[in-house]
């Protein structure tokens, strides 16, 4: 009797511990069903844009066709420097074609432009388009990308407080005063930059001081005229003034200053046998140059927008660099 009531025992012990093993087992398995990751459709909308490839037309009038062949209707002529969307579709036959002076050997492209327009391209005419980093940043560079964005109050609020910064940085040589400036050169010498008052209240010539680059020995200082305005670049050591048409930026290697001005054009500073001194510009009338990049210490990006808003072009990028002759050279070249 003893030995039935142990093995009955036996029983509902092993019973008990396998109820326990199977509640664990779908235990794991709604803990293992519940932690999966599932990434909403939404997301993979959101990375597909961030990777799409962007082209850019390396020649002028590119043609974009209908289909894949040089003698399919001609939807449109692209603009170097235009900028198209790759559509993940290319023909599966090559061409031969010689684009200035290069023979290629490519497929055709489908792409979008920024209008909408699809088409074909020929992949000779098209370069990948990489953002490039700028070399030599402005304090001001902040400032002018909420510009960029509309955002024009946000703005002036930056251009202000950089402004303040950068006379704090340099007040062991920039002193601002109740009528200007004055500034402290190294040679121990003050100069004096006085506004010209209309009356007590208008001011007809006002200054502002941007910044300091030291390495070329010049400081940068905004002419508010009752005309217009400009720039003076300010020798630190001379006091001697250059008058440039827009704010200017300069090179990696600090040899070369760009300026892009809107309302002028472009200017190339850079030393000479006398000195700084303006070595290349060029004044736009239908176009308006903004944005200079250095991509490196010969090469300059610029943002070209036509002066007439109701053209109906778009703003573009073009480039400004120095070729084999060492001479500065437009590309596209823009009036």
């Amino acid at each position: 009797m003893r030995n039935q009531r142990i093995i009955i025992l036996l029983s509902i012990v092993l019973f008990l511990n396998a109820c326990k093993d199977t509640n664990s087992s779908e235990s794991e398995a709604v803990e293992k069903e519940n932690t999966a990751i599932k990434v909403p459709e939404k997301d993979n909308k959101v990375i597909a844009k961030q990777n799409k490839t962007m082209l850019y037309a390396w020649v002028n009038n590119l043609r974009l066709r209908a289909s894949s062949s040089s003698s399919s209707k001609i939807i449109k002529e692209l603009s170097e420097g235009d900028a198209l969307e790759y559509l993940n579709e290319k023909s599966d036959f090559t061409q031969k074609v010689n684009l200035r002076g290069i023979q290629f050997d490519e497929p055709w492209l489908k792409v979008s432009t920024e209008a909408g327009d699809i088409g074909w391209v020929y992949g000779g005419g098209v370069k990948p388009y990489k953002n490039p980093v700028d070399l030599a940043p402005s304090p001001y560079d902040v400032c002018e990308r909420l510009l960029k964005n509309g955002r024009t109050e946000k703005y002036y609020d930056c251009q202000k407080q950089i402004m303040a910064k950068q006379l704090k940085k340099d007040n062991r040589y920039v002193e601002q005063t109740n009528d200007g400036y004055n500034f402290k050169l190294l040679g121990g010498e003050i100069l004096e930059l006085k506004k010209e008052m209309l009356d007590d209240s208008i001011a007809i010539v006002d200054y502002r001081y941007r910044y300091y680059i030291p390495r070329m020995g010049y400081f940068v200082v905004e002419v508010l005229e009752k005309e217009g305005g400009k720039y003076l670049l300010i020798n630190d050591k001379s006091g001697k003034q250059i008058s440039i048409w827009g704010y200017p930026k300069p090179s990696p290697d600090n040899k070369h200053i760009i300026v892009a001005a809107a309302n002028n054009g472009i200017q190339i500073l850079g030393f000479t046998p006398n000195g700084l001194d303006i070595v290349w510009e060029k004044e736009l009338r239908a176009n308006e140059a903004s944005a200079p990049k250095w991509i490196d210490k010969k090469t300059i990006q610029l943002t070209i927008k036509p002066t007439d808003a109701e053209s109906g072009d778009r703003a573009r990028l073009i480039e400004l660099k120095k070729d084999e002759n060492d001479a500065w050279v437009l590309s596209p070249d823009v009036n």
